[in-house]
């Protein structure tokens, strides 16, 4: 048994703009960036840390209760295509 935090999905509501970095946008193919964006909304944050993922349940959790944004969520992923690693916050 995982001692992973589990939240429910985050609404929607509670994401804000959507920016992509110089950098990953030239180096990542638009399908893969999708991709990690459809995990992220779905609470596969990649690899992160117990920490960080905690932080995420929470701020989850907030939204749920009040329908607004409180703290961060944070993704970590390594792209398969590049070895580049990706941040999403």
């Amino acid at each position: 048994m995982s001692n992973k935090t589990v939240a429910p999905l985050l609404k929607r509501a509670c994401f804000g703009f959507i920016v992509c970095a110089h950098n990953v946008n030239e180096t990542i193919p638009k399908r893969v960036i999708q991709e990690l964006l459809d995990r992220h909304l779905n609470n596969d944050w990649g690899e992160i840390d117990d920490y960080d993922t905690q932080l995420n349940a929470d701020a989850v959790k907030a939204c749920h209760e009040d329908n607004s944004a409180h703290g961060r969520i944070v993704s970590s992923y390594t792209c398969s295509l590049t070895g580049q690693k990706v941040g999403i916050i």
